[in-house]
Parts: C-alpha cells; sequence; structure tokens
C-alpha cells in the first residue's frame, strides 16, 4: 500500500477484494505489504476488523476460492478475512500463508468445508490486537500444520487459534510459541452455535498464559489428545481451562494422553458435567496438577 492511502477520514483500506466468486486462485510466491507504518494520516492504531490485505465479501456466498503461497504483511487489520453475508461460502482454502505483523491473522467466517494449511502468522512487532488463526461459525474445518509465533511481542490479546461456534473440525500438527495468551480458545460463537466434533492434537504449545479455554455452554464432544503444554513458569494460568468463565458448561469432553507443566495448574476444572481425563503427564506446576 502507498503511503497516506489510510486516513481517520477515510476509514480502512483493502488491498484486493472479491465478492461472490467461483473458482478464484489468488497465488504466489508474491507479498502483499500493508505498508503501516506509511499510513500517517491514520490513529487508530491496528484493529481487528472486517478489512485487510485480502478481503472476501458474500452477499450469495463465494464458492472454491484458494489463498496459497502469499506473504502478507504490515495490515493495520487482518491479514486475510473471508467475510459472512447473506449466504454462506463453501470450499475455502488457506494454504502456505505467510503472515507477520497484521493486526490479526487469516479470519473466515460462515463457511462450509475450510481448510487452513501450513500457515505461518508472527507477531514480530508486538502489534497484534486479534487471533492468530481463526474460523468463526464454520463447518468441516481442517487446521494442519499450522505455527503461530510471538516473537516480538510481550502480550497477546487474542488467541493463537480460536475456534468460535465452529463445528465439525481437526487441528493438528500445531505450533504455537511465545504466545502471553491463550494457546486454543473453544467457545460458543456470537450466534450461539456451539462447538460440536472438534477434534485437537497433536500439537504443541510453549510460553502461553493458557493452552486451552473451553468455554459456552454446551460442548458437544471434544476431545484434545497428545498435545503438550509449556507455560514456562506462568504463575497466572493454566494448561486447560474448563468452563472458566463459571458458566454451566457440559460436554461430553475427553482430554487423553495430554502433557501440561509449569503453570499455576495443569487442568483447571470448574463447572462442567461429562468430562473424561485419560493418561497424561502434569507435573511441575506451581500448585497443582488437575484443580
Amino acid at each position: 500500500l502507498a503511503d497516506a492511502q489510510q486516513t481517520n477520514a477515510g476509514g480502512n483500506v483493502n488491498i484486493i477484494a472479491f465478492k461472490d466468486r467461483t473458482n478464484l486462485t489468488i497465488t504466489g510466491g508474491g507479498e502483499i505489504d500493508g505498508n503501516a507504518a506509511g499510513q500517517t494520516g491514520w490513529t487508530g492504531g491496528r484493529l481487528q476488523t472486517d478489512g485487510g490485505l485480502i478481503v472476501g465479501h458474500s452477499t450469495q456466498g463465494n464458492t472454491n476460492v484458494r489463498l496459497e503461497r502469499l506473504t502478507l504483511r504490515n495490515s493495520l487489520s487482518n491479514a486475510v478475512w473471508v467475510r459472512a453475508g447473506n449466504a454462506r461460502s463453501n470450499y475455502i482454502y488457506l494454504d502456505k500463508l505467510r503472515v507477520f505483523a497484521c493486526g490479526e491473522g487469516p479470519v473466515v467466517e460462515d463457511t462450509n468445508h475450510l481448510w487452513m494449511t501450513d500457515i505461518y502468522v508472527d507477531d514480530t512487532t508486538d502489534v497484534m490486537v486479534g487471533d492468530g488463526i481463526e474460523p468463526s461459525d464454520c463447518d468441516y474445518v481442517v487446521i494442519d500444520r499450522c505455527i503461530c509465533n510471538a516473537s516480538g511481542a510481550t502480550s497477546m490479546p487474542g488467541s493463537a487459534i480460536d475456534l468460535f461456534g465452529v463445528r465439525y473440525a481437526t487441528v493438528s500438527n500445531f505450533v504455537i510459541r511465545n504466545w502471553a495468551g491463550i494457546g486454543i480458545d473453544i467457545n460458543t460463537s456470537s450466534d450461539a452455535i456451539e462447538p460440536t466434533e472438534i477434534v485437537v492434537g497433536p500439537g504443541s504449545m510453549d510460553g502461553v498464559q493458557y493452552g486451552f479455554i473451553l468455554k459456552g455452554g454446551k460442548l458437544n464432544n471434544i476431545k484434545i489428545s497428545s498435545v503438550v503444554m509449556d507455560g514456562n513458569d506462568n504463575a497466572t494460568g493454566y494448561g486447560i481451562a474448563v468452563a472458566s468463565d463459571d458458566a454451566e458448561t457440559t460436554g461430553p469432553v475427553t482430554i487423553d494422553n495430554c502433557t501440561a507443566r509449569r503453570f499455576e495448574a495443569g487442568i483447571l476444572i470448574k463447572t462442567i458435567s461429562d468430562l473424561s481425563i485419560n493418561g497424561g503427564t502434569y507435573i511441575d506446576n506451581l500448585g497443582a496438577g488437575i484443580q
């Protein structure tokens, strides 16, 4: 983006935008730079908003859209935002994206069949205000081989991976590093869509405040297995916090063969029914292994 394109009066500027497209591919190698430092007429800072470097609008839905092998950096808002509309999108593929110093990473809303694979997100300059990777109100989701890093940040307001009202999803082979916030958030969405049939693992987290937060009423068959979490002597967080907002939550939720160490507690359990914990290692925490 050229200097002085985004101003307080003009509002958010998107670099590539599409709407209701079928069989669209945007591919690299290539780089899109939002030139945040050059937008001197903008005083709003980084935003978690419905804009970004690549934005897909929808009234009838987007179908078979591929964003591949792109480097996206220095956006005042999102790297990618495929927005909700009057109709759901279908078959959205995000593959081999490299995201640096954006207000939020890739966000995809209201989509059936979503792939987010081999994505690297890094907050290199302590500017992110949103999530690293977020599918929102999406069904049939695959997140695989993704890395969320906060190499230049001191605290992270959002989650590394935010599963917000997601149903029928697998999250595997992930790495989350230096994310001084929530690693993976599994929560009911603002449209009251409950998390359903989500399988997470294997994966690893290091330097997170919370490995997982699970909350929001009904959690419909959530399985977490073979995830290794290290809190780096975090005195105020947990490897897995179940029903952390004190609201009554029901499962089933299953936690199998995970490791959580150097947190306040390995697993914090509040108000949930139908929870199973099988195997795992919850030692070297500042308090209890399971609380």
